[in-house]
């Protein structure tokens, strides 16, 4: 029981020790001014009530299911091909943006030049981000149409734009927008 106190008394005074070392270390290093306020997301709350409701989470599509067979040995087949390991140009990989031009060049009816008009990512929220760091400089007026995907906003306030939100207003039962000057504040 003594043993088990003292362990128990010194884990307790060395974590503390360690936890006021992060807080000194994290005063210095705090994220940037222009972060303020994005720390919000609804994503991690939508998490945390699945977790302690036990609900299945359909917002963010966690499968719970294997892939089928053929990708597995897709998968299986590209892993052990030589130098697939290495790492692409950031755009995308040279056969894979060729691909896709071609497939949209027969769709579009011209020539597309994967190298150059065709950029790939690891998904749309990143794809998102980078978009609309690459457009909006600081001082930018970004119109946002409510309801509005949540990252846009802080993307935006990242990119130092300016958000400008307008409201989706139904009218005779079809959903139109209307811009009035006075919400822009134009």
């Amino acid at each position: 029981g003594a043993r088990r106190l003292q362990l128990a008394t010194t884990y307790h005074v060395e974590f503390t020790k360690r936890s006021m070392a992060t807080s000194v270390v994290s005063d210095k290093f705090k994220p940037a001014a222009r972060l303020h306020g994005i720390d919000k997301n609804v994503w991690v709350e939508f998490v945390s009530l699945t977790n302690k409701h036990g609900a299945v989470n359909l917002g963010q599509g966690f499968p719970d299911f294997s892939p089928p067979d053929y990708i597995i040995q897709y998968l299986n087949e590209a892993a052990q091909k030589p130098l697939i390991h290495q790492y692409t140009r950031p755009q995308g990989h040279p056969r894979m943006v060729n691909a896709l031009a071609k497939m949209f060049g027969k769709i579009y009816q011209r020539d597309i030049d994967g190298m150059s008009e065709i950029i790939t990512s690891v998904g749309s929220y990143s794809s998102l981000f980078f978009t609309i760091q690459s457009f909006v400089d600081p001082g930018d007026e970004v119109l946002l149409i409510e309801p509005y995907f949540d990252c846009y906003a802080p993307m935006t306030k990242m990119a130092g734009g300016i958000l400008r939100t307008v409201p989706l207003r139904p009218v005779s039962k079809v959903y139109m927008i209307y811009i009035y000057i006075y919400e822009l504040q134009i």
